[in-house]
């Protein structure tokens, strides 16, 4: 009874192309469709509503799936143990399949990975170019293999000062604090969560060093880094000891239970905005999300689907006034999360019964494999390509041999 095209304004344009690649456009009276038209969505926009509470309010709702356009990668444990990543998993027990994108980290330098030896300190550097414009800068860093007490870090700023960090707020002699948290996860992944305010008068005379105390253990530590600016890439990153072909999946992909979606190029072809994503046709995006669980190495991505800007999608009409109606470049792994929550919404349309371990399972086993995804299964692609006339056309005899859930 409400009319859509008068719904509050879409500034970034980024929840009309999600839904118009799940159920955009009506056969037969629009050029594109998108994946299953005749899906219903429901929309939660996580800035005024609190994300537990709307997977509650989607599954009275009758929800069967949830599409998760959103991710996190500081002030995280990414171990599966927060409330999110619980509920997440908690709502896949009750058959709602759980759709992740595992983000667009890869490539951004966001992302450390380095080792301390017993009684050894490390130096770890990190840049952030328009200072100007950087206020706050955030970084986790993780690790599970050494006690929370026996990893320390400084904080070394211009002129030579340096502070170690401690829980609460720490003054820097430049200006400015750096409020910090030293926690453990229920799963048990220490953690030292940061936020340095404001300062930031030489963006090169900034480290961190950090020191294991523990007399035999060999500390592994990942670390994260953000700021008030920049997004997946650009503002600040890491100058040493940059990990980028693991551990970029964020939250809340981490979760149990989360059907991870990498990104593809279907078409070998990028230049959004002012970036190169240009890629040859079938290759992953260099900014497709990849790897491992950081505390216990589990496994995060499951399959890939299109996502490489080489997508176009419905833009709202606030996108581009000139052309309401039209159509965007649209991409990301938040491109590539809508092509499996659609084929899911097709699965579900012909066989409502069937749950997030049956529909898994028929999307894995049929996804298209090569010489570029490899033969089986990795942790950049999965278990290949989203296949759906495979998924489809296999789903008749799934029907009749997999086990069902009440």
């Amino acid at each position: 009874g409400y009319n859509l095209a008068n719904s509050p304004s879409d500034n970034g344009s980024h929840g009309t192309g999600v839904s118009s690649i799940i159920a955009g456009g009506h056969p037969g009276s629009r050029k594109f469709t998108g994946i299953a038209p005749g899906a219903d969505l429901l929309a939660i926009y996580r800035y005024s509503v609190d994300l537990i509470d709307g997977m509650d309010w989607a599954a009275v709702q009758g929800a069967t799936a949830f599409l998760w356009e959103l991710g996190g990668w500081t002030w995280q444990y990414l171990d599966g143990s927060s409330s999110v990543e619980r509920s997440i998993d908690a709502y896949s027990e009750l058959g709602i399949m759980q759709v992740n994108p595992t983000g667009n980290l890869n490539g951004s330098g966001k992302h450390c990975h380095f080792y301390v030896a017993p009684s050894e300190t490390t130096e770890v550097r990190f840049h952030f170019p328009n200072r100007s414009e950087i206020e706050d800068i955030w970084c986790t860093f993780l690790w599970t293999n050494v006690p929370l007490d026996s990893v320390r870090f400084e904080l070394h700023q211009p002129g030579g000062y340096s502070t170690p960090l401690r829980n609460g707020s720490n003054p820097l002699a430049v200006g400015g604090i750096a409020y910090c948290s030293f926690s453990t996860s229920p799963r048990g992944t220490s953690a030292l969560h940061i936020v340095i305010y404001d300062g930031f008068p030489d963006t090169s005379a900034y480290y961190f060093t950090v020191s294991n105390s523990s007399c035999c253990l060999l500390a592994d530590i990942h670390g994260y880094i953000a700021d008030n600016i920049s997004s997946w890439s650009g503002g600040s990153y890491f100058d040493s000891f940059i990990a980028e072909e693991t551990n970029t999946v964020t939250w809340p992909a981490t979760a149990d239970s989360a059907f991870g979606v990498a990104s593809y190029s279907p078409r070998g072809y990028g230049n959004y905005g002012n970036s190169d994503t240009t890629a040859f046709p079938g290759m992953i995006s260099r900014f497709s999300g990849r790897g491992y669980r950081v505390s216990d190495y589990m496994p995060l991505v499951d399959i890939a689907a299109p996502g490489n800007y080489d997508v176009w999608a419905s833009h709202s009409s606030t996108w581009s006034e000139d052309n309401y109606g039209g159509y965007q470049q649209f991409g990301g792994t938040s491109a590539a999360g809508p092509h499996v929550a659609g084929a899911v919404a097709l699965i579900n349309q012909q066989y409502p019964s069937w749950r997030q371990r049956e529909i898994s399972e028929l999307l894995t086993s049929t996804a298209r494999r090569d010489s570029i995804t490899g033969s089986s299964y990795n942790v950049t692609w999965g278990y290949g390509r989203l296949d759906l006339n495979a998924a489809l056309s296999a789903v008749s005899e799934r029907e009749l041999i997999l086990p069902k859930q009440d």
